[in-house]
């Protein structure tokens, strides 16, 4: 199991992110997604964001060949954090 973390330069800064797979929502209660709300900011990995191997060198073919994140992969900002 792996974590994909994905930096982004730009001319003035760089944006840092953790790959994870896009989940399907379930429907929530009001009072589960407030308390996600808070969960959003922690910097720790997502359940969705250890991959296995087979995600991870999906994820590394497709930057090799076309510099692009496959389309059922998520990108959560974590620069703040670093």
């Amino acid at each position: 199991m792996q974590i994909v973390e994905y930096r982004k330069i730009t001319e003035n800064n760089y944006y840092h992110y953790i790959l994870g797979k896009i989940q399907q929502r379930k429907k929530q209660s009001w009072l589960n997604n407030l308390m996600n709300k808070f969960m959003i900011e922690s910097k720790n990995p997502k359940e969705n964001e250890v991959l296995d191997t087979s995600s991870t060198i999906k994820i590394f073919q497709s930057f090799y060949e076309s510099h692009s994140i496959p389309e059922e992969f998520t990108l959560r900002d974590i620069s703040k954090y670093l």
